[in-house]
């Protein structure tokens, strides 16, 4: 793994990260080599959203050096499963024993409080149901237009009309959502937004089968290695995952994160 971690002149200086797959991995043969870019700053405070994607984007890595096998190079994720081991990872974030290990005080260099990782991810929660409306939205509205005539759209009246059912307050008519939603401009990903919501339903079911009083339990994690990141597109997501969870994953873990801040 190659990590380009810092702001530069020219470099995207934005909250978000990217992982690019550099040379694919062939077991025996060739290693596989990936690219971390995250935007963090050299000094001063890291706010919680940056370590947050960090450890998302450091999911993507994970996903791609482990599915090296022999005789298979060519290998592409679903869509609609490859965010969840990444969104998984977050959860990490909010350990604070993980946290203690990578996160110090910029002048003292004491490890994070665990109080404050607490109030860190009561932070993130809050208002977790309006992110979990707009996330929707925003899938929703990628789907509406790619299924109608583009000849005779408007994405606003579009945006607009779909906002009305998944939101709860009505949007002022300056609001322009969609000329800013980059997803709409993403060749791999413009019409599949959905994804991000439906890999984390994915990702709340894996994730409750760590143990949370231990989430560096190495057991855990090599079982999850072994059965979900190793075979990479080799075999079906739904089959990988119910090998790792014993069964067929549902809602439930989703559903109880919605309401519950420690999930």
């Amino acid at each position: 793994m190659y990590l380009d971690s810092h702001p530069r002149p020219l470099k995207r200086q934005t909250a978000g990260g990217s992982v690019r797959r550099a040379r694919r991995g062939l077991r025996g043969r060739q290693l596989p080599e990936v690219v971390l870019r995250v935007a963090v700053p050299r000094s001063g405070p890291v706010p919680p959203p940056a370590l947050v994607v960090f450890f998302h984007e450091f999911g993507h890595v994970l996903h791609r050096l482990a599915d090296a096998r022999p005789n298979w190079i060519g290998t592409e994720l679903a869509r609609d499963w490859d965010e969840a081991p990444s969104q998984m990872l977050e959860a990490w974030v909010f350990d604070p024993r993980v946290m203690a290990r990578v996160a110090r005080h910029q002048e003292t260099g004491a490890p994070i409080p665990a109080s404050l990782v607490q109030l860190m991810r009561r932070a993130i929660e809050e208002g977790r149901g309006g992110d979990v409306r707009q996330s929707l939205l925003g899938g929703k509205l990628a789907l509406s237009l790619h299924e109608r005539d583009p000849k005779n759209i408007d994405p606003i009246e579009v945006y607009r009309e779909i906002a009305k059912a998944y939101l709860p307050v009505k949007l002022p008519d300056e609001k322009f959502f969609p000329q800013g939603f980059g997803f709409l401009g993403r060749d791999f990903n413009n019409v599949s937004h959905y994804n991000y919501s439906w890999s984390e339903v994915i990702a709340k079911d894996l994730f409750s089968q760590f143990d949370r009083s231990n989430l560096l339990d190495p057991a855990i994690a090599q079982r999850y290695k072994r059965t979900v990141l190793a075979p990479g597109s080799s075999r079906p997501p739904a089959d990988l995952i119910q090998d790792f969870l014993g069964r067929p994953f549902n809602l439930t873990a989703w559903e109880r994160s919605l309401n519950d801040e420690t999930q």
